[in-house]
């Protein structure tokens, strides 16, 4: 297959002509809907494959947050500046965390069976 028919094949798949324009659709056809249901499930399968990927580089994104970066940096916020914020937010609640053990050993043993008391 030349480079130009995968191109166009590509771009029609997308919704877009070879020449990068928008392609127009009957409104309400059936063809529609089951182009949509491919486009879901083909856009499923390019999520679970990015998650993969994901799992395999150790970013430790849960498919839900990694659907949440893909579509924030669809929007158009800059993936550097993305991954700088999930940094920090992950730096923060280990953070957090760290703080919150501390605080229950030095709270001792004692006082989480009392915490455990009054919840039941």
């Amino acid at each position: 297959m030349s480079g130009k028919a995968d191109s166009s094949s590509l771009a029609r798949r997308a919704g877009r002509t070879a020449d990068g324009a928008a392609t127009s659709s009957s409104a309400g056809s059936g063809s529609d809907a089951v182009a949509g249901t491919r486009s879901n499930e083909n856009s499923g399968a390019a999520y679970r494959a990015l998650f993969d990927m994901s799992r395999l580089l150790n970013t430790g994104l849960h498919y839900e947050e990694l659907r949440i970066c893909t579509h924030l940096i669809e929007a158009g916020v800059n993936p550097e500046a993305l991954a700088k914020v999930v940094r920090h937010l992950r730096s923060t609640a280990e953070t957090v965390q760290a703080q919150q053990q501390q605080q229950q050993l030095a709270m001792g043993p004692d006082s989480a069976a009392a915490d455990d008391d009054d919840t039941a």
